[in-house]
């Protein structure tokens, strides 16, 4: 078994890498696949606190589906403190260093002659932070008809409003924090035909 792997990028975009493995085993193929899944660093919405839901939805609910909302930050993961490591002086426990903070307040529509529903996105979340926002779409070409990640719709007389705090983690923590949507692997054998037959 070698353990100088070989590394071949075929494809890299923001959002999409392919390469080529090779002079190794399966099994440092899978360990590749496990570390990106679960040891890589992101950015998730953990915590929330709700003013306002008179949305048909509870809190739970909402709460689950904002932290599997992807965030992007223009600041690299390793300048981010995880939370539970974090020397804040801030009261609250967070700071600038570890954690951004989001809002979000939208009313559905005022009667029904307006519309029926208003359909709340991850374009409605406000970042206090210019370096970090949440991700729309998965390419610019996309952007212009990609309206967001879809939250919830609010109906007539609806509102829903709170704070929401991103914090640094792991996919091994909470599924959350897991920065691919998938991570697969093609095993390529390799054919050595026998001449002399």
């Amino acid at each position: 078994m070698n353990r100088n792997p070989k590394i071949k990028i075929t494809e890299l975009h923001s959002d999409l890498a392919c390469f080529e493995l090779t002079d190794t085993d399966i099994s440092m193929a899978n360990s590749l696949r496990r570390i990106m899944i679960a040891e890589v660093p992101t950015l998730a919405i953990e915590l929330i606190q709700f003013e306002i839901n008179t949305s048909p939805l509870q809190d739970e609910f909402i709460a689950h589906r904002l932290g599997l909302v992807p965030l992007r930050s223009k600041i690299p993961m390793g300048r981010w403190n995880f939370a539970h490591s974090c020397d804040c002086e801030d009261p609250s426990g967070y700071c600038d260093m570890c954690s951004v903070k989001f809002t979000l307040d939208v009313s559905g529509p005022l009667s029904s002659d307006d519309a029926l529903e208003r359909v709340v996105t991850s374009r409605d979340l406000k970042s206090l932070s210019p370096q970090v926002s949440a991700v729309h779409f998965s390419n610019e070409e996309e952007d212009q008809e990609d309206k967001g990640v879809v939250i919830m719709k609010l109906g007539v007389g609806q509102r829903l409003k709170f704070e929401a705090l991103a914090i640094k983690g792991i996919g091994k923590e909470h599924a959350k924090w897991i920065p691919t949507a998938t991570v697969a692997l093609k095993y390529d054998p390799i054919v050595r035909l026998n001449e002399d037959m």
